[in-house]
């Protein structure tokens, strides 16, 4: 059944479980993984802490980009 096919109600459910998976499963994720790259940096080891820093503001980068797309789809949404 396509999304046209739908109700609005249905619709919304959809969106909303959408946003859920993405949220949870690619955001949460890439925080996540920015919170263990800095929870495991060695201060003393400056060029291993520089490559940490700079893998974890990869994913933190990432992480926010998926939310505008997120907060995109949700601003444009039409029931």
């Amino acid at each position: 059944m396509k999304t046209e096919d739908h109700t609005p109600c249905e619709k919304a459910k959809l969106l909303l479980e959408q946003a859920e998976q993405e949220i949870f499963g690619n955001i949460s994720q890439c925080v996540c993984l920015a919170k263990l790259q800095i929870a495991q940096m060695e201060i003393n080891k400056k060029e291993e802490a520089m490559a940490r820093i700079g893998e974890a503001c990869l994913l933190l980068g990432k992480a926010v980009k998926d939310l505008r797309n997120l907060a995109r789809q949700l601003n444009s949404f039409q029931p």
